[in-house]
């Protein structure tokens, strides 16, 4: 295993003294209270440290979310490998709503507005890591027969990705008042429901 240099040390110790200064942020104020200068103050750094390592608040917010794929995609590496493809979608998001509801329903509603550029794209909820990690699923389920291949699989990916994002977006702007888990399983079962194939059910059931 490659050791980490005293340089990627501190700079990985850093950017977490970033990242929880934002996360007490969000879970201790309103939202308007998420500035780079309060996150700066509270984490006792400068601006131009901030710069440094992040272009925006919502870029921190997305490393947040790539350590959340990167860490489902370490510990799940046997997991990842099973054919049961709706069950393995459902638990990615799962992982993804447990760790969102760590720092708040505050935090969707910082991330998951309309000036967000990060989430421009169709099939970018939260990074490249987020996306790559569907995209992997989506081929290995058509390779084995048990997704549809009329649409490609960049297309069901990102598909997934508007329902997951939908969910979560209705989760941040009702303020927490539903079971977004329950809510988020339930209508990625039913997307995708029709994607997979008779091959898929027979094995698998619905």
């Amino acid at each position: 295993m490659e050791l980490s240099t005293p340089r990627e040390i501190k700079s990985k110790k850093t950017k977490q003294k970033i990242l929880d200064a934002a996360i007490e942020l969000l879970k201790s104020n309103d939202i308007s209270h998420l500035t780079v200068k309060n996150i700066c103050k509270l984490a006792g750094i400068s601006n131009g440290t901030f710069f440094h390592y992040f272009d925006s608040k919502e870029s921190l917010i997305a490393f947040y979310m790539h350590a959340c794929y990167d860490e489902y995609s370490f510990d799940n590496q046997m997991s990842l490998h099973k054919d049961n493809f709706i069950d393995i979608i459902v638990e990615i998001h799962l992982h993804n709503i447990r760790y969102t509801k760590q720092i708040g329903v505050q935090y969707v509603r910082s991330y998951y507005n309309i000036k967000n550029s990060l989430l421009l794209n169709r099939d970018n909820m939260s990074g490249e890591s987020y996306s790559m990690l569907i995209l992997q699923q989506v081929v290995h389920a058509q390779n084995l027969g048990y997704v549809k291949t009329d649409e490609s699989a960049e297309e069901i990916g990102a598909n997934i990705c508007m329902v997951a994002k939908g969910v979560i977006f209705e989760w941040g702007l009702c303020g927490d008042s539903f079971d977004v888990e329950f809510y988020i399983e339930k209508m990625l079962r039913i997307y995708l429901n029709t994607v997979i194939t008779p091959l898929y059910i027979e094995k698998f059931g619905k």
